[in-house]
């Protein structure tokens, strides 16, 4: 029986309950959420709850959902088919009135078609133009696929304010260039070390603090520095690294905190004294 009634449960689950377990999942916050799909808090909590009389309409949200889907990773296709099984009924438009047999002056005949073409088109245009804002809005960043090995930036060429490096893991056989240069010949001179090799060293710019994370598993990560300016959110896969530089304090807010490590400035920081569930919120001076 107990079997029978989970399975009904689970039918009966709307897509924005599935986008909102799967959110709570990845350690995101209805804010967090919202900030990524450029959506109000309220928008979102009516998105979850499957409460779609509180969103302007059905067109935006179809694009709710998609825009959503694709900032945790999903396929948005299974969720927009169910969608369109709970979508109510569009709301009618206006209805002109039955105008036969009702008398009208000679000289306001023209006005009146005038007003008509008018409130016609402002019901086209403005609903169209509404979608057109909405589709345009950027969607969330990908975050890098785990397999593909990304350039080290040098920190001199970051912003004032820091920016994100990605941080490749070299594999174990692989030889450095210059150690390959100087085996044909055991007498020949080692060269020195090139301008960017020299510049791909963790120390950055003065004034500046950095943060390394390595994921173990997927995590949504986000750094501000002194001013309060994001200088770092995405959402990070399992087995990448990023190098983060900014002007301390930096005020990190880490989820699925339990499979990320944290070196700042060099030195490990544990992340459990400042875990609440899944989430990990501090301060680093």
């Amino acid at each position: 029986m107990d079997r029978h009634e989970d399975k009904e449960a689970l039918e009966t689950q709307g897509p924005g309950r599935r986008l909102a377990d799967e959110r709570r999942r990845q350690g995101l916050s209805v804010v967090e959420i919202g900030r990524l799909i450029k959506l109000a808090p309220r928008q979102v909590e009516a998105l979850e709850a499957d409460d779609y009389e509180r969103l302007p309409g059905n067109t935006f949200v179809r694009g709710f959902v998609r825009n959503y889907a694709k900032a945790l990773r999903l396929d948005p296709e299974p969720l927009l088919a169910e969608l369109e099984q709970r979508l109510p009924p569009e709301r009618p438009s206006a209805i002109l009135p039955h105008t036969e047999n009702i008398p009208f002056s000679p000289g306001h005949g023209e006005g009146w078609r005038r007003y008509l073409l008018l409130a016609l088109l402002v019901l086209l245009v403005v609903p169209w133009a509404l979608y057109e804002v909405y589709r345009q809005q950027p969607a969330a960043p990908a975050a890098p696929s785990p397999g593909v090995a990304l350039p080290i930036v040098p920190p001199s060429a970051t912003k004032p304010g820091g920016t994100a490096v990605a941080v490749p893991e070299r594999a174990s056989g692989a030889a450095p260039a210059s150690d390959q240069a100087a085996a044909p010949g055991a007498g020949a001179p080692v060269p020195a070390p090139s301008a960017a090799h020299q510049a791909a060293s963790p120390a950055g710019a003065p004034g500046q603090a950095s943060v390394r994370l390595a994921f173990k598993k997927d995590s949504w990560v986000e750094i501000k520095d002194r001013e309060g300016k994001i200088v770092f959110a995405q959402l990070n896969k399992g087995g990448t690294e990023q190098v983060v530089q900014g002007v301390p304090p930096l005020s990190l807010v880490v989820g699925n905190a339990t499979q990320v490590t944290l070196e700042y400035n060099g030195k490990p920081v544990d992340l459990a004294p400042y875990t609440r569930g899944e989430v990990a919120r501090l301060t680093l001076e």
